[in-house]
């Protein structure tokens, strides 16, 4: 409102009566609102009370289901089985070590359920036949091919690694472990 009187002074026109009172109850506004909020500061009314997104049922069920899918891809995948139960094991105590004082730290969380997570894709893409690999890559050229002229060569590759991890955990049925999955 301001930047329109000033345009319309510099050009020499007459700024109409009706805007400078409609400029000046504004600016009382939000004066009034700025002290309010000051004189309120602290108060009960004005502190918000901080919920998390997740209930620990919650996050204990996904980790649980998680550790239920790594035990049967396991039984799947006898070359790699026991490592893939000690990973299920790790994760078994993972939100119970999350939590203090009854409320859970997400992000010690999570970076407790990244390590294990690259260790299984790790696994996974040892696993990963030439035939599936050439095809993933194929799927993935053709998917991404539209995009390649407006993407930097680091853009293309993270999206590369990331399709391939989600193709490759796919096939082998494995679940992803990060709280970013849990839906």
């Amino acid at each position: 409102m301001e930047r329109v009187i000033v345009d319309l002074q510099d050009m020499g026109e007459k700024v109409p009566p009706p805007w400078y009172d409609a400029k000046h109850a504004l600016e009382k506004t939000i004066q009034s609102a700025a002290i309010e909020a000051e004189v309120n500061v602290g108060s009960q009314s004005t502190q918000r009370t901080y919920t998390e997104p997740f209930s620990r049922n919650e996050l204990e069920t996904y980790c649980a289901g998680n550790v239920t899918k790594l035990e049967r891809a396991a039984e799947r995948l006898p070359a790699i089985a026991e490592r893939l139960r000690e990973i299920a094991q790790s994760l078994s105590g993972c939100v119970a070590a999350a939590y203090n004082e009854g409320k859970c730290d997400l992000e010690s969380l999570e970076r407790k359920l990244t390590v294990p997570e690259e260790n299984v894709s790790t696994l996974l893409e040892q696993e990963v036949s030439d035939d599936q690999r050439s095809q993933i890559h194929r799927e993935m050229d053709k998917s991404l091919q539209p995009y390649r002229g407006r993407m930097s060569s680091g853009q293309i590759s993270q999206l590369e690694k990331q399709y391939l991890q989600k193709r490759v955990f796919e096939a082998f049925e494995i679940p992803r472990l990060s709280l970013f999955y849990l839906t």
